[in-house]
């Protein structure tokens, strides 16, 4: 074998790594956006990421492998060793981003509760007295303007009865009592 054939071959093998590679970061960004309503935003986004990831590491890999020299079987090679991985290993790989992303989801929680639920709760403990104030302070406030609108009903009720004759008032009570019928004689 002659030195050129084997770094092609060379470069024919890292091509299929490259695109096992390609296929791997896919993985993860699915696993990212698994058992969750994604907006359409962060999936734009997510492509971005991927779609320049992947630019990156084929560019480096090409430098640093074969001086940047783009061949027709490259591309192919890459695409080979992608669907080799979609096909044999993309469910296994899912899977294990999956659970550690829920994992990592589990300890943050578990890191959030130990770290900041104590930290609310002294917060709360030391506020009791200025909200129990607001709210009697609040409740002041509502027996005020409850007392203002029965004060402006009675005075609505009252104009009703002197232009109205019978008219009700049907927002609370009638203004006047219901006269009883008179016997008829």
């Amino acid at each position: 074998m002659t030195n050129s054939f084997c770094s092609e071959i060379k470069v024919l093998v890292c091509c299929i790594i490259l695109g096992i590679a390609s296929g791997v970061i896919f993985d993860f960004f699915r696993a990212l956006r698994y058992g969750t309503v994604v907006k359409h935003f962060t999936i734009i986004v997510h492509d971005g990421i991927f779609y320049l990831l992947t630019a990156m590491l084929t560019f480096k890999v090409l430098l640093f492998i074969n001086g940047a020299q783009l061949r027709f079987y490259m591309p192919v090679s890459a695409l080979i060793g992608f669907i080799f991985y979609r096909l044999i290993i993309s469910q296994q790989i899912l899977l294990l981003f999956v659970n550690i992303k829920k994992l990592l989801v589990s300890v943050l929680k578990i890191t959030f509760k130990i770290a900041v639920l104590p930290v609310v709760k002294i917060l709360k403990w030391l506020l009791t007295p200025v909200l129990l104030l607001k709210r009697k302070i609040l409740i002041k406030k509502d027996k005020i303007a409850l007392t203002f609108d029965r004060f402006c009903f009675k005075i609505k009720c009252n104009v009703l009865k002197l232009f109205g004759g019978r008219k009700i008032c049907k927002e609370r009570k009638p203004c006047r009592k219901k006269q009883r019928p008179q016997k008829r004689v």
